[in-house]
């Protein structure tokens, strides 16, 4: 790539900023039935509550496929996407619901979305986790209110770790402890290698595909 502005190390750091986000996203997640909060996590107050003891984990894992696949998704308030020139997130520290604002729905892509018998507590029903790999833009939070609306019940994601963004898996973290400007550098060479490395594989493709 040729870049042909005035401030090259810039572009290059977009540049693999873009790389680096791209592909699929995979995480796991805590969910807990009965109750919904504002944020749809841990961080907010509790806007509705709802029965539980009909859930069983047959239940649960029933309606799992419904959210695999291109499905319509509608974000939480507390978020970043912006409607009419405000981020979603002022709008809701304005003192806005989610019945004062039309939020639309977005289409998003689960590849996979794996029932947990057990939360990042090793708690089990009316806890249970969810191991979800999916497309850009999707909100498991989301993901985990729409479940519980599904069983006929609420539902809140109470963890959430993301263990994998495109080729990068959380081996290749580096502990805060090891901080240091030396393994910093050296993670950042390791990962464009690896962006370079998935560049070669398929630009190979390609041309294996067009000849």
């Amino acid at each position: 790539k040729i870049c042909l502005c005035s401030s090259c190390a810039s572009c290059v750091y977009l540049s693999y900023r873009v790389s680096y986000l791209s592909g699929s996203k995979k995480y796991t997640a805590g969910v807990e039935l009965g109750f919904e909060t504002e944020t749809l996590d841990m961080e907010g107050n509790v806007t509705r509550t709802a029965a539980f003891d009909h859930i069983t984990t047959e239940s649960v894992q029933n309606v799992i496929p419904q959210f695999t696949g291109k499905i319509m998704q509608t974000p939480p308030i507390f978020s970043a996407i912006r409607k009419n020139g405000k981020r979603l997130y002022e709008e809701a520290r304005a003192g806005k619901t989610v019945d004062d604002i039309q939020i639309d729905a977005r289409e998003v892509e689960v590849y996979r979305l794996e029932y947990l018998p057990e939360d990042h507590n090793g708690k089990s029903l009316p806890c249970f986790g969810l191991d979800a790999e999916c497309g850009g833009g999707t909100y498991i939070r989301s993901l985990v209110r729409d479940i519980g609306c599904a069983l006929d019940s609420a539902a809140t994601m109470t963890s959430l770790e993301r263990t994998q963004q495109g080729q990068f898996t959380l081996e290749d973290a580096i502990l805060k402890d090891d901080w240091s400007a030396e393994a910093i550098y050296s993670a950042v060479e390791k990962c464009n290698a690896k962006l370079q490395q998935t560049t070669d594989e398929d630009d190979k493709e390609e041309a294996f595909t067009d000849a």
